[in-house]
């Protein structure tokens, strides 16, 4: 897919699109937590979670309502996907440590297509964050050094960052900041 189809609202929507594209074997292995002990149904709570929104905010009347979405790790790259599938959903994110490096990286090789297709003016703050000990130069041992030198956190981090800043020149509304 090059663009997220019409009608695609829910974790469940993505569920039905890919399971009508994929063949059999392959839908099981996703269905079943794609072999990275993930699961599908945490994601897809976490997706419906966020119409949930308008009810807890109802009793914060004379409050702002400006909303920031947080998150660490996978939750991290959930937070990007939100903000780049979702734009506008949230005035602010925050990613820590976001997981770039989950399937290999791939994921990081759809920003440049998910930025084309945001609208404009987009307004949003992003603030992505990593450990300075998650840089292999910097790990607490040899074998926590081959995994970052694997992931590379800090680098495709601040890849992403380069992306959003570029993408902010476009749209001035857009501030990205990046701090290890």
């Amino acid at each position: 897919m090059s663009a997220i189809p019409a009608g695609i609202a829910t974790a469940a929507d993505y569920a039905a699109a890919a399971r009508a594209q994929l063949d059999p074997a392959t839908w099981a292995w996703l269905d079943a937590g794609a072999g990275d002990g993930l699961s599908r149904h945490r994601n897809e709570s976490a997706f419906d979670a966020l119409p949930l929104r308008p009810r807890v905010l109802a009793d914060l009347a004379g409050a702002h309502t400006r909303q920031t979405l947080f998150g660490h790790s996978l939750a991290g790259l959930f937070t990007i996907y939100a903000l780049l599938a979702r734009p506008g959903l949230f005035g602010a994110y925050a990613a820590a440590s976001p997981s770039l490096w989950w399937r290999h990286g791939h994921w990081l090789g759809r920003v440049p297509e998910l930025l084309r297709a945001a609208p404009s003016p987009w307004q949003a703050r992003v603030q992505l964050s990593v450990g300075a000990l998650e840089d292999s130069e910097g790990a607490p041992s040899a074998a926590r050094a081959q995994v970052l030198a694997v992931r590379r956190p800090v680098e495709r981090t601040r890849v992403l960052a380069e992306m959003l800043r570029q993408q902010a020149r476009q749209a001035p509304a857009l501030h990205a900041d990046f701090t290890v």
